[in-house]
Formats: structure tokens, sequence, C-alpha cells
């Protein structure tokens, strides 16, 4: 059935991205922090979309170390598992860090993409 890959991560993380567009970022935040609780550690793949929707929170409220971070744990667990989807979305938010390129933060993050990629 189609539907299998719709579960209660997957919405949480739809209305992580809802609320961050909508630039909702409590909700999203409140949304995110639950939704990696009750994920569990072995859905690997879904927790790093959950992660990367987390550190988009964190660049709308201009916390890049803690964005950076997180984005860090999702390239973690798309290095050991070979998530393309995954990678595609952490370049996405790697994008939304551009602005501080020159902390030190995100040239660590960028240190990490240019091994794995």
């Amino acid at each position: 059935m189609w539907t299998q890959f719709f579960d209660r991560s997957r919405l949480d993380g739809m209305k992580v991205t809802t609320f961050t567009r909508l630039h909702r970022p409590d909700a999203a935040r409140a949304i995110a922090f639950e939704g990696l609780r009750t994920t569990s550690p072995t859905t690997t793949k879904k927790r790093s979309l959950l992660l990367g929707a987390v550190a988009e929170v964190h660049i709308q409220q201009r916390e890049i170390e803690q964005a950076c971070q997180l984005v860090a744990d999702a390239l973690a667990i798309v290095a050991q598992t070979d998530f393309s989807l995954g990678l595609t979305r952490i370049l996405h938010i790697r994008d939304h860090l551009s602005p501080w390129r020159d902390t030190q933060a995100v040239r660590d993050l960028d240190e990490q993409l240019r091994v794995l990629t």
C-alpha cells in the first residue's frame, strides 16, 4: 500500500516544515522536539530528516551553532545509511547557512560535508 510510509514522524516532519515556512519557529520547535522524542532511534532516515527540520528552526532564530550541530548529527546518519534524500536535504539546509559561512561552526560543517561528498 502506498501510504505505509506515512506515519507519525512523517507527519511531524511536515508540520515542522510548514511552521518553519510560516515563520512560526516556536510551534515548529515544539513539534520537532516531540517528534525527535517519539521517533525510535532505529528509524534513522526519518530521524535525519527531523534533525534537519529542527536545524532550520535554529537558523531562523539565528542559533547557528545549534543548527550546525543538528545538521552534523543528520549528516552522520546519512553517512551510515547512504540516504541520498537526506544528503539532498542537508545540502539545502547548508545553503541557508551561507550568511554565516565564516563562522567556525559552519566551517566545521563544511569540512564534514567535504569528507562525505
